[in-house]
């Protein structure tokens, strides 16, 4: 599945908008609920200024 792929892309990138955005596509997840982790993640992972796939 093409959504799936490009989530994994953003994931190693670290592009977490467009890894929401993806979910949200195939309704894994609400937004609210991931954010809290992704947050957690996020701390670790100083990716932020990396380019997002679209």
């Amino acid at each position: 599945m093409v959504v799936r792929r490009v989530i994994i892309k953003n994931l190693e990138i670290g592009c977490w908008e467009q890894v929401i955005m993806g979910l949200e596509v195939i309704g894994l997840v609400k937004r609210w609920r991931v954010m809290s982790v992704l947050d957690k993640i996020s701390k670790w992972v100083q990716m932020s200024s990396s380019v997002c796939l679209k």
